[in-house]
């Protein structure tokens, strides 16, 4: 596929990691949060974005559904009707791991039933992640993955994360160190805001 089109350029770093994973057949279907942008930035960015992310989408052929300024895509129609009459998950839909979609369901589940954030799954993940971070053969694929993975280890997250990276890479440089960075800026986000807590 051919990205070399002005309006692509135009499209937010993350939207475009997004799209190119889909595009390139990594996974069968993106989740866009568009209304981030309105709510942190301003109206005018918002809707310079919905019609370049509109645009792109009819380019590239991506099937999309819209629920509160929220764009699934698929390259697929059956896909996302599946989606949309709920025969699966949200996170099948993004092609997550079944074990990743299991782990974040019952970690927020522990959240809800002990009213402890440290059972969070992105804070359990990022945490892990902030003790290799420094290693010197920490790998950086697990930077790649744009979901929170079961566990660091996992296979099937670990896969993903190194078909996106070579999918990015190869197509489009910004979006894959905008992934990277990106993963890598929540990690300390997550260890300011949400510091261990002090065992006794």
């Amino acid at each position: 596929m051919d990205y070399e089109f002005i309006e692509w350029y135009k499209l937010r770093l993350d939207i475009r990691a997004d799209l190119l994973t889909v595009v390139e057949g990594v996974r069968r279907g993106a989740n866009i949060e568009l209304w981030k942008i309105g709510k942190h930035e301003s109206q005018k960015l918002f809707a310079s974005q919905k019609k370049l992310l509109e645009f792109c989408l009819n380019k590239l052929g991506l099937l999309f559904r819209i629920h509160n300024d929220d764009y699934y895509v698929s390259r697929s129609r059956l896909w996302l009707d599946k989606l949309w009459k709920r025969e699966i998950k949200t996170g099948e839909f993004l092609g997550y791991p079944k074990c990743c979609i299991a782990g974040f369901e019952a970690g927020c589940k522990a959240v809800m039933e002990v009213g402890n954030n440290d059972k969070a799954p992105a804070i359990r993940y990022f945490r892990e992640l902030e003790t290799l971070i420094n290693d010197e053969d920490f790998d950086m694929t697990v930077l790649y993955n744009q979901h929170v993975p079961c566990r660091l280890d996992c296979r099937k997250a670990l896969k993903i994360a190194q078909k996106n990276r070579a999918v990015l890479e190869a197509h489009d440089v910004e979006a894959a160190n905008y992934l990277r960075d990106d993963n890598l800026n929540l990690v300390y986000q997550f260890a300011y805001k949400y510091p261990k807590r002090e065992t006794r």
